[in-house]
């Protein structure tokens, strides 16, 4: 699984859905806009896919599952919920390759 978050300095919603993904140990990049050589081109991403606010998060190459994207603080709508599918497939994958390395 690949979770990209694209955030801006200074911003408590993008803070409300990192850090539940932090304390569970799941790996994202992130795209700050403010700390990007070209911020523009931040922003016009974004805009270019109907994005109008902070953060954005996208998550793909899920084994057995459609890519997935939200924006928005994590108590905004069912971006509780994706969060917490975020980590259910996180703890998946590090089950599987847990199992992975057991020798019999």
């Amino acid at each position: 699984m690949k979770v990209e978050i694209y955030s801006k300095n200074d911003c408590p919603q993008c803070e409300s859905v990192k850090r539940p993904l932090i304390s569970r140990g799941v790996e994202y990049v992130e795209i700050n806009r403010d700390e990007v050589d070209n911020p523009q081109s931040v922003t016009d991403f974004l805009k270019s896919r109907g994005i109008q606010e902070f953060p954005y998060v996208v998550v793909s190459e899920i084994k057995d599952e459609e890519d997935f994207s939200f924006s928005g603080s994590a108590a905004k709508g069912n971006n509780a919920a994706l969060i917490r599918k975020i980590i259910d497939i996180h703890m998946d994958e590090k089950a599987d390759a847990d199992s992975d390395t057991w020798d019999f």
